[in-house]
């Protein structure tokens, strides 16, 4: 292709919008420290709302992040990175337990609707049997751990008191039921 004809610099011009785009989207947002510590740390750390900033409000970190899933780099005074802050939500796959075809989650909860309909205990024991035929598998588990050790030496660092985080499961390959209590003790902690 002649690098002077306009079918060229149409598609330079594309290749460096690409560029500019997925840099954009593999680089973190930036934040100085001290709006970090001030505004948004008592706010994931979980001070009553009556004593945070009044511009601590979660819209207002994900504008800073781009989105839930974003990491958000933390800027010292001198312009270096400090450390980098988690995303607020992970994204963990969530694999079935048992090897079969189920309906949508929503399909099933439209279904536990109906049941509790009838009666309240039907539709949460419907609901419960659903949830309880998923399970994250021991690799997530270790992706959430190594989440809550981040957040929690964040914390340390400001002189909040550190998170209580279980051991890793690491090497265990099979999925048992002791894995699944674990996990069940990590959700109700984030």
């Amino acid at each position: 292709m002649n690098t002077n004809s306009p079918e060229y610099s149409f598609l330079e011009r594309e290749i460096k919008a690409i560029g500019i785009a997925i840099e954009s989207v593999t680089t973190a947002a930036r934040l100085d420290e001290d709006t970090f510590k001030n505004i948004f740390l008592p706010m994931f750390y979980g001070i009553e709302e009556e004593k945070l900033h009044p511009h601590a409000k979660i819209g207002g970190w994900i504008h800073c992040a781009g989105g839930v899933y974003n990491e958000v780099d933390i800027i010292g005074k001198e312009g270096e990175v400090l450390f980098r802050v988690p995303p607020v939500k992970l994204q963990l796959p969530v694999n079935y337990k048992r090897d079969r075809r189920r309906s949508s989650l929503l399909s099933e909860l439209q279904t536990a609707n109906l049941h509790a309909a009838r009666h309240p205990v039907q539709g949460a024991n419907y609901l419960k049997s659903v949830l309880d035929s998923y399970i994250v598998e021991t690799k997530e588990l270790d992706q959430v751990l190594s989440y809550m050790r981040r957040w929690s030496d964040i914390f340390k660092r400001y002189g909040y008191p550190s998170l209580p985080i279980p051991d890793s499961t690491s090497g265990n390959e099979n999925n048992t039921t002791e894995d699944r209590t674990q996990v069940d003790e990590i959700e109700v902690l984030l």
